[in-house]
């Protein structure tokens, strides 16, 4: 029985991380939209959250996907 309460506790403390990351991510996006840097930036609303979103950076993406495919060339 402990074993389970105590699953139960964590899972629950999962959820609570979980809405605390869509949180700060939902902050992280309106902060770049005030500050103007929105122009390479869109936010998508993110789909554990209808008020959250999730900020993505395209030169970075592309970035990313380049040097992954250099590293995989090797």
């Amino acid at each position: 029985m402990d074993v389970h309460r105590s699953i139960k506790r964590l899972e629950a403390i999962v959820e609570d991380q979980k809405a605390e990351i869509y949180r700060l991510e939902d902050l992280v996006c309106r902060t770049m939209h005030r500050n103007r840097v929105d122009q390479d930036t869109e936010c998508l609303t993110s789909p554990h959250s209808t008020k959250g979103s999730v900020p993505i950076l395209h030169e970075e993406e592309s970035n990313l996907k380049g040097r992954k495919s250099r590293l995989s060339a090797t």
